[in-house]
């Protein structure tokens, strides 16, 4: 899924934590997904890929994050059209915060109600691939905001 940086304003920035994200939420996932794209031409099949909801909101102070979040999300649609010819389907997962064990250890103290678990990002990915075809083909899944 990648990892985080909270960040601070983009003037602010350093090229440094800016390619820190980049590498580890858009780098990782292209050269993942090219590899994987590569074999599916031959079968078709899915693709699912975990962005975050700062790539749909574009918070300040979160920039680098945030960008790199929302290239990963340009990059899944792109191989939705790309796959159209292949019959592979590319989607994508938007959680709020994630609550593994990491994370609450990272945030002392906040409220992990509203955090969104692994277990049920699993039951979507499940869910999705137990679709007997392709007909889900570039949905995005909002997992956050929950009551």
């Amino acid at each position: 899924a990648g990892g985080f940086w909270m960040g601070e304003e983009i003037a602010n920035t350093s090229m440094a934590n800016w390619r820190k994200m980049m590498t580890m939420n858009l780098d990782s996932a292209f050269l993942f997904l090219r590899g994987g794209f590569s074999l599916l031409k031959k079968s078709g099949g899915k693709i699912f890929t975990i962005s975050a909801k700062p790539a749909l909101e574009l918070p300040a102070l979160m920039g680098a994050y945030a960008v790199s979040k929302a290239g990963l999300s340009a990059l899944t649609e792109i191989l939705n059209k790309e796959g159209k010819t292949y019959n592979i389907a590319a989607n994508t997962i938007y959680p709020g915060i994630i609550d593994p064990p990491a994370n609450r250890a990272a945030m002392p103290g906040a409220d992990v109600s509203k955090w969104v678990t692994t277990e049920a990002i699993a039951r979507v990915l499940l869910a999705c691939t137990e679709m007997p075809d392709n007909s889900l083909s570039g949905a995005l899944f909002k997992m956050y905001d929950r009551p």
